[in-house]
Order: structure tokens, then C-alpha cells, then sequence
């Protein structure tokens, strides 16, 4: 499967230097607001979050928007339901937020959804979904339609199918190089979560590859040199 190791080791590079912070800050988000403000966790870390995952354009535009669309997340029962692995949610919930700036924050919403709960979400955008349907009707014997695809929940099932894939064994020999790094014990102890982490990647990279953006197949041994520069 093309992209199958570069997924592994992308997935351990965003881990390691974006992605243990946000879900450390997400999936305690309760304590993080109650022993700081929910002001503070906005400016500091939502709105970071917001841009660097490319979904602040799907809110309306203000400064106090990350705050608002934050607030919504925590008060209407979302954030509850992403703690307990209810990936319907997304499909029932995304046109539903004020802070939007149009009709849609699916995107944002997995997004946060993957970060907070990684072993039951898996991010979702335009470019992911058109991974997933290559890799769907060209890679496995699996084929799905646009149509379900774009069903989150469906979206979800279809991740896992992916994963099956990948096992535990390649998995653990691409960990072996950053088993000393504290921020790789999640992904250790945590297969499912690392596996569906493996799958955004693959199903962004084929994505990327689809329209044309011209991945690169970079040498392994350089995501591992990478790593020396982290610690």
C-alpha cells in the first residue's frame, strides 16, 4: 500500500510534537477550565488549535468566536458525548453551533473529537475523504461512495476497517526508535488510538496525493533523525 510506512511515522512525528499537548489540554478540558479560566484556555490553546488545524475559517469571524464556539463545545452536551466515544454526534450536532460561520463544522469538530478521544475519532476533512476513497476502492475490498463516506459515523467505521491493516508487530518496531520519549507512551500503550492516528495520515497523504499536491515519499531514516532534534 503506498504511503503505508510514511503513514506510521507521520502520525509518531504530529503525535510527538503537536498532538500529545492538545489531547493532554482536551481530554482534561473540565479541569483545564475550572483551575484556569475557560477565557484563558480559549486564547492559549483553543485558538492556536483553531489555526494550526486549518478549521478557523468555519467560524464567524471576532475575536471572541474561539471563546463562543469553545463554550457551545462544553455546554451542549458535546463534549460529554466525545469523552464517551459517541461518534454519531458529529452527524447530529455540526450545523446545529452559532459561532459557524456557515452551515457546517464538521471538520473542526472531528478535529477536536480525534484529539480529545483518539481511540474513537479520527479527523475529518475534504482532503481526508478523498484518501479514504481511494484507499477504499483501490487499496482494500472494501469500496464506498462520496455519499457514505460523508457520514461521519460511517467515516469512523470505515477508519477501523483501514487499520486492520496495520499490525501490532510494524507498529512496535516503528515505535522501538522513540520508546525513551515519555510524549510515545500514549501511542505504546494505546494501539487502537495510535492505529486510527496511522490512518488520518495515510488517508491525508493519498489525499494530497489526489489532487495533485505532490507528496513526497520521504526516507524513513529521516523522520527518525527528525526525532533527535525533540528531545
Amino acid at each position: 500500500m503506498k504511503f503505508k510506512e510514511q503513514a506510521i511515522e507521520e502520525a509518531i512525528n504530529w503525535w510527538i510534537h503537536d498532538e500529545y499537548y492538545y489531547h493532554n489540554v482536551f481530554s482534561n478540558l473540565e479541569k483545564a477550565i475550572d483551575e484556569m479560566s475557560i477565557e484563558f484556555i480559549s486564547n492559549a490553546v483553543f485558538s492556536m488549535f483553531l489555526k494550526q488545524y486549518s478549521v478557523r475559517r468555519s467560524l464567524k469571524a471576532g475575536v471572541n468566536t474561539p471563546r463562543s464556539f469553545l463554550k457551545e463545545i462544553m455546554d451542549e452536551g458535546f463534549y460529554k458525548s466525545v469523552k464517551n466515544g459517541k461518534t454519531n454526534q458529529i452527524d447530529e450536532l455540526h450545523d446545529k453551533f452559532d459561532s459557524a460561520s456557515n452551515n457546517s463544522v464538521k471538520s473542526a469538530l472531528s478535529k477536536f473529537s480525534a484529539l480529545c478521544n483518539p481511540s474513537k475519532f479520527i479527523m475529518y476533512d475534504t482532503r481526508s475523504r478523498k484518501g479514504m476513497h481511494y484507499i477504499l476502492n483501490n487499496e482494500i475490498e472494501e469500496g464506498a461512495t462520496y455519499k457514505e463516506i460523508d457520514c461521519y459515523e460511517s467515516y469512523c467505521k470505515f477508519a477501523i476497517q483501514v487499520s486492520k491493516k496495520y499490525r501490532d508487530q510494524e507498529l512496535d518496531r516503528a515505535l522501538d526508535h522513540v520508546k525513551s520519549d515519555f510524549r510515545a507512551n500514549f501511542l505504546i500503550q494505546n494501539k487502537d488510538a495510535f492505529k486510527l492516528r496511522v490512518v488520518d495520515k495515510l488517508c491525508w497523504l493519498h489525499g494530497m496525493d489526489a489532487v495533485g499536491d505532490g507528496v513526497m515519499e520521504y526516507n524513513l531514516g529521516d523522520y527518525y533523525r527528525l526525532m533527535e532534534y525533540r528531545k
